[in-house]
């Protein structure tokens, strides 16, 4: 026997047909993953940045909520500091308009504010302004 009667015939690689299985093992599969990592890639930094835009409007909000709240705070205890004297002071009562039952200017209420004024330890004299 001989070695040609064992083994079948090949034929060179260069004599297939461009159709056979081999073309496609040397252009080989479209490049998906290279396309997938660059999408992927493009998604993580879209959703970095949106994150980052996320933190920065939380954090302004967040600001400028502080801001309002500091500024009310300050009128309320700028407010509250002008109206009580804790020293030695002069009282004042102004009376305002027409002085009847209806108005800011009642006898009721210009009766408490002088039973507060002369009952104030701190106040050393009480001045009534009239403007009627």
């Amino acid at each position: 026997m001989s070695s040609s009667d064992h083994f079948p015939p090949t034929s060179p690689p260069h004599d297939r047909p461009s159709g056979s299985a081999d073309s496609h093992e040397r252009t080989g599969p479209p490049p998906w993953g290279r396309v997938d990592s660059v999408m992927e890639q493009f998604a993580r930094d879209y959703l970095k940045d949106r994150r980052s835009d996320r933190r920065w409007r939380i954090f302004f909000r967040l600001f400028w909520m502080v801001m309002l709240v500091i500024a009310v705070w300050s009128l309320l205890i700028s407010r509250s500091i002008g109206t009580t004297p804790s020293g030695r002071h002069t009282a004042l009562i102004e009376v305002r308009g027409e002085i009847s039952p209806d108005t800011e200017a009642s006898a009721e209420l210009l009766v408490g504010a002088l039973k507060n004024a002369f009952e104030d330890s701190g106040s050393q004299a009480v001045v009534l302004r009239i403007n009627s």
